[in-house]
């Protein structure tokens, strides 16, 4: 029998949505958008966890509602028929972890890159109005699980659109592995990519509050970070194209976090420059508090094929 309480009250729900960012339709922040339709699985048995979902998701099922949803953690095969679901189990699934290839790991986590429309479908049950759903072939996924003796458990997942200068279409944790710092670890992936794709990396747009309050801690945070490093401490002002081509953020982006902090100035000419904060003390900067986990490039085992980066422009 599933194990684990994850009932989630409304308060929990919204502390736990700041690693619960889409960055589809709830992320860009549209108001203006029709409701979405009523919740049609209530909860999804997924490994040893029964939770309960939060939103509706086009799974192709006979019934237009079902209490239970029977999930595979492997290969995400799923049904409403527990005894279908157990001679899966028992017979069927052969597989000990997700499909495709592992490409990071450290510790107790992996993190799988592949293509799958099942995994956008359990997605789904926890994004509001994310629309992609069978329309997966331009998109890729990345899948981080925890690993035990068990095998490998599905934890989070992104999902980033080829030959797309975006770096980050969509990003979930399931409730169950919320609060590890899973959602931050992926957008650290994402960035890492975009550094071996070589180009700046940005996640899509428009965003909604709570996708810009995560993203700006998070650039926030890298740009403090390496203005900590020895060879910027005695450099006081950096351009921010030079400063785009050594972190990896867009410039864009790099500007709308360093102007409300006073430490971006516009040149002559169009030129805007950095101010090297030096201490927060001195310059009034509150640091955000460090990532729960860090990703460590030595473990990342990828490489940038064509589709990883932008098309260019005729």
């Amino acid at each position: 029998a599933p194990t684990g309480d994850t009932r989630l009250t409304r308060k929990r729900r919204k502390n736990d949505n700041e690693e619960l960012v889409s960055l589809d339709d709830s992320v860009r922040g549209d108001h203006h958008r029709k409701a979405p339709p009523e919740k049609n699985i209530e909860r999804i048995v997924f490994g040893c966890y029964e939770i309960q979902c939060w939103y509706y998701s086009p799974y192709r099922l006979k019934k237009k509602t079902v209490k239970r949803l029977y999930v595979c953690e492997n290969c995400l095969l799923y049904t409403d028929d527990v005894e279908m679901y157990r001679c899966h189990l028992a017979k069927d699934c052969e597989r000990a972890n997700p499909p495709g290839e592992l490409i990071y790991e450290e510790g107790d986590i992996q993190i799988y890159e592949f293509y799958c429309q099942r995994l956008c479908l359990l997605a789904k049950l926890f994004i509001d109005h994310k629309t992609l759903c069978f329309d997966v072939e331009n998109f890729i996924f990345y899948l981080l699980c925890e690993t035990d003796k068990d095998g490998a458990h599905i934890a989070a997942m992104f999902s980033k659109e080829m030959h797309s200068s975006n770096n980050l279409a969509c990003i979930m944790t399931l409730p169950c592995y919320q609060r590890k710092g899973y959602g931050n670890l992926l957008i650290q992936l994402s960035y890492e990519m975009s550094k071996r794709a070589k180009y700046p990396g940005t996640p899509e747009r428009p965003f909604s509050d709570l996708g810009e309050i995560s993203y700006r801690k998070y650039w926030l945070f890298v740009l403090l970070e390496f203005f900590d490093s020895a060879v910027m401490r005695k450099v006081e002002d950096v351009t921010v194209d030079d400063l785009e081509a050594l972190v990896g953020i867009n410039k864009d982006d790099i500007k709308d976090t360093m102007e409300p902090i006073g430490l971006l100035s516009h040149l002559k000419g169009g030129t805007y420059i950095v101010h090297n904060p030096k201490l927060d003390q001195e310059n009034g900067v509150e640091r955000p508090n460090p990532p729960l986990r860090r990703l460590d490039p030595r473990y990342l085992n990828w490489i940038a094929k064509s589709f990883d980066r932008p098309k260019r422009r005729n």
